[in-house]
């Protein structure tokens, strides 16, 4: 394979999460794209000392790559973690690969004051980032970003770091030998499924990340948004590539058998055929083209969370669940109902409900799902009391308490500090929850 040939493998492996692969084939292209960064990595950087052990700096240094310390998905779920995290204990550096800082939206602003060091190295390439994060001494790199662009796990292979973690840029982990650790909870890898992932499990208690809260402007009238006057509203707000024919058949069967609902979904924007398209399916499925709604572009999140409204309940995709989109719902107050997953990436939505004390959402099997679906779009009654639930439970639940994450998140560090200092090899570890 050409040295640079794992970019190609890794944006497929990216596509895998959208579309699966036969699980003989993603193991053999994970193999490859391992071998390949091993390849680029070696002599970049000469190896690391062994820790003397039991010593431990007052504050270790904990870097976080990624490109994306703005108004991004990631950005936004994560704005208020890295001021939360214990400064007297941690030192935290942003290292970062895409300057945001002309953003209009605040998000940028809020994140970069929360770091002790702030570093736009976007210009570099990832053997000199490698070298720029061994000189800054960071004990503990955790990577945010993974396959979503063609540096983080070159960076990672240079072994910058003597702790290093993914964690948050998408479902699963990575195939670089260099990383340790990845960052997720019970629900998203049960016990006994530790094996599938070549980093060594670090399972949080209660979610694998929360969100922080944001502000909900004052919702939009059901004509501003295009929808019609009367009628139960499904909105499916998941990125539209999340789209497969399972969850759209599934979709189509609960239109028809839910007589005057409208399916909402997000508008493709550029790619203004794919609604097209969407719509010419929904014909073939039985269902009226004009009861696909398409939610024009928010100029920002208040606005976007305020129109969640007129909706009833999200319905989620199946093959890789809706995340940034599944939060915004429920702390909009917009239940959601999802599918137990097999992986990763199909169990998202349902951490975030068992989170919120929704785990009723959760169903086990598509016509359960189906019926679900119907039976609350036929009940107002048993559907406002899960609003009313879910209302009362996002104060008192662990979703999107981020001061709590944070001490979970803290302890997961410690413990994998702890382990490299009493000359361990990284091994998969439960955190235990705080009381209540």
């Amino acid at each position: 394979m050409p040295r640079q040939g794992w970019r190609i493998l890794g944006s497929i492996a990216y596509r895998h999460l959208f579309r699966r692969l036969p699980e003989s084939l993603y193991i053999s292209m994970s193999d490859r794209i391992a071998e390949s960064l091993a390849a680029l990595a070696a002599g970049v950087l000469a190896p690391l000392a062994r820790p003397k052990v039991g010593a431990r700096p007052a504050r270790l240094k904990i870097g976080f790559i990624s490109t994306n310390f703005g108004n991004h998905a990631v950005g936004q779920v994560a704005l208020d973690l890295f001021a939360a995290l214990d400064h007297s204990r941690f030192e935290l550096h942003a290292i970062s690969r895409w300057d945001r800082s002309a953003e209009p939206q605040p998000y940028h602003r809020r994140m970069r004051s929360a770091f002790d060091g702030f570093h736009e190295w976007g210009i570099y390439a990832p053997s000199e980032i490698s070298r720029r994060v061994r000189a800054l001494g960071i004990d503990i790199l955790v990577d945010l970003h993974g396959y979503m662009d063609h540096a983080s796990p070159e960076i990672l292979a240079c072994r910058p770091a003597p702790v290093q973690v993914f964690w948050l840029g998408h479902a699963g982990g990575l195939a670089v030998d260099a990383c340790d650790y990845l960052i997720c909870d019970a629900v998203t890898v049960p016990a006994g499924e530790e094996r599938r992932y070549r980093q060594c499990v670090a399972r949080l208690p209660e979610i694998y990340h929360c969100a922080s809260p944001h502000p909900i402007a004052a919702p939009p009238t059901r004509a501003e948004c295009g929808l019609p006057d009367s009628g139960f509203v499904f909105c499916a707000f998941n990125n539209p590539e999340k789209i497969d024919r399972a969850a759209f058949a599934a979709w189509m069967d609960i239109l028809c058998a839910s007589e005057g609902s409208v399916l909402w979904l997000s508008d493709p924007g550029a790619m203004a055929s794919r609604s097209e398209y969407l719509r010419r399916a929904a014909a073939a499925h039985g269902v009226e083209p004009k009861r696909l709604v398409f939610a024009g572009w928010a100029p920002d999140k208040d606005t976007h969370l305020a129109r969640h409204a007129h909706a009833g309940m999200l319905l989620d995709t199946f093959t890789l669940n809706a995340s940034t989109t599944a939060l915004d719902a429920l702390w909009a107050g917009c239940p959601v109902l999802t599918m137990r997953g097999h992986d990763f990436a199909s169990r998202i939505a349902g951490t975030m409900l068992h989170a919120i004390g929704l785990d009723d959402m959760i169903a086990a099997d598509l016509p359960a799902y189906r019926a679900a679906a119907v039976r609350l779009s036929r009940d107002p009654a048993a559907l406002a009391a899960i609003k009313s639930r879910l209302a009362a439970n996002r104060a008192t639940h662990p979703l999107f308490d981020v001061r709590r994450f944070a001490r979970h998140f803290e302890m997961a560090l410690e413990t994998m500090w702890s382990k490299h200092m009493a000359g361990e090899k990284p091994r998969d570890f439960d955190v235990a929850p705080l009381e209540r």
